[in-house]
């Protein structure tokens, strides 16, 4: 298995248990999560012209002693990166919102504390969200959107209130693997510094000259955007901005609609030969290109990294001017962080790659190739392909459709120019649009 593009949510204990009767978590467990709140370094917002971010970070100590001297030394690290980010101030106030999971004398409120103090000069507030046993990562990305969702409606607020997810990537010891371990340790560094860093953050705000205020070049930035075979971050951390994760659905309808679209579209498969007299809904969809398990169709554990880009409006940015996922995990941490600090113009709008010309992950391109030249035989009728662009705005389309101003992608979405065909399906939608068919799905697919 390679974890170089997906985390394995790591940092979480085998089974979940869910926070519970917290007004930032939807779930169904009984369990109450054991607060504890720091103290708040000061922070005026009437006078503070900073602009604030909201960090989400999930955590993980695990049972064994090995375990929890994994787990300390990845949360000092990443408290330290977090501590630097907040010295640097660069128009930032960030705040530390923390969930921890596993054994809960491992990482300590105290002990968390302490080293926001030592690492950010008294400049960071951390505040402990709870506590689980047990948990996934959905437990704190809930918290994010929640949080979003919270935001006053002041314009002004509204326009500059950006959030930041991370997770204690590595805390989880593959004892078995040593090499995954490894290479999880030295992808860890990059992974949390590409969203604080302060480029991928300006990404997300808009460009002001004079009263005249710019639409932000992206509403999420991390390290590197992926296109295949969803629309996600791999290792899941990144920025965004409050404004588009409050459009997203919550974590947990997000999930559980994914099961349910899989479990359909798993069954829609061309029509065989021995199947001559097969239904609408067995003709829609080819699978080819990437084999039928849980990561390619974004549900169980997998739906957590494929949130954040679920929606029809995301506007991605990265950090990753190449296609190889582990390009920055090659270099020591402090080289990252300078490279990073000093390089504003390795953040761009993604994706940047071709997608033809990148060397994806588990990517086929001479399959995927066969399968954009049949759409154009066949002018662009069923089966289409699950895992290309019909597939992406199909479940854009299921997600989304009846959310307000939603879906479609908007007009000037990279997604028409990036993928085959784009202004094929393009049209599709638009006619469908006109003609005020937009909820009939066979009209476009």
């Amino acid at each position: 298995w390679f974890v170089g593009l997906h985390s394995r949510h790591e940092e979480t204990a085998p089974s979940v248990r869910k926070l519970s009767d917290s007004p930032m978590i939807a779930t169904t467990s009984p369990e109450k999560p054991r607060k504890h709140t720091a103290p708040q370094a000061a922070f005026d917002e009437a006078t503070d012209t900073r602009v604030v971010v909201d960090v989400f970070y999930h955590t993980y100590a695990g049972p064994t002693e090995e375990h929890q001297i994994v787990s300390r030394r990845v949360v000092q690290q990443q408290l330290e990166y977090l501590g630097q980010a907040s010295q640097q101030n660069r128009g930032f106030k960030f705040i530390l919102h923390y969930t921890s999971v596993g054994n809960a004398t491992v990482l300590s409120p105290d002990w968390v504390q302490s080293l926001c103090r030592e690492y950010s000069n008294n400049t960071l507030s951390c505040l402990h969200l709870g506590h689980m046993d047990q948990g996934h990562e959905e437990s704190t990305l809930q918290q994010l959107h929640s949080h979003c969702r919270s935001v006053d409606d002041n314009a002004k607020k509204k326009q500059e209130h950006l959030v930041v997810y991370i997770h204690s990537k590595g805390a989880f010891l593959h004892k078995e693997a040593p090499a995954i371990q490894a290479l999880n340790e030295k992808w860890m560094p990059p992974l949390t510094l590409a969203p604080i860093t302060p480029a991928c953050l300006a990404s997300l705000l808009p460009k002001t000259a004079g009263q005249h205020h710019s639409t932000p070049v992206c509403n999420v930035c991390g390290l590197q955007f992926y296109p295949m075979w969803s629309l996600f971050y791999p290792g899941n951390m990144f920025s965004a901005h409050c404004s588009y994760v409050s459009q997203l659905l919550p974590v947990h309808d997000y999930a559980t609609q994914m099961q349910e679209l899989a479990t359909q579209i798993r069954s829609m498969k061309p029509r065989s030969r021995q199947n001559q007299q097969s239904t609408f809904p067995d003709t829609i969809w080819t699978h080819m290109g990437y084999k039928n398990s849980d990561d390619h169709y974004g549900v169980g554990r997998y739906s957590n990294e494929h949130w954040v880009g679920s929606h029809p409006q995301i506007r991605p940015c990265d950090m990753t001017p190449a296609h190889q996922t582990r390009l920055f995990s090659q270099l020591p941490p402090d080289e990252v962080q300078r490279i990073f600090e000093q390089s504003d113009s390795l953040v761009q709008p993604a994706p940047r790659v071709p997608l033809f010309q990148g060397k994806w992950y588990r990517f086929r391109p001479g399959q995927m190739k066969n399968l954009v030249d049949t759409a154009v035989l066949q002018n662009h009728q069923r089966p289409h392909s699950y895992f290309l662009l019909p597939g992406i705005l199909y479940r854009m389309y299921k997600l989304y459709a009846n959310s307000s101003k939603a879906f479609p992608p908007p007009q000037d979405s990279w997604i028409w120019d990036y993928y085959p065909h784009g202004q094929v399906w393009k049209d599709k939608i638009d006619l469908a649009t006109r003609k005020g068919n937009l909820q009939i799905e066979s009209m476009i697919w």
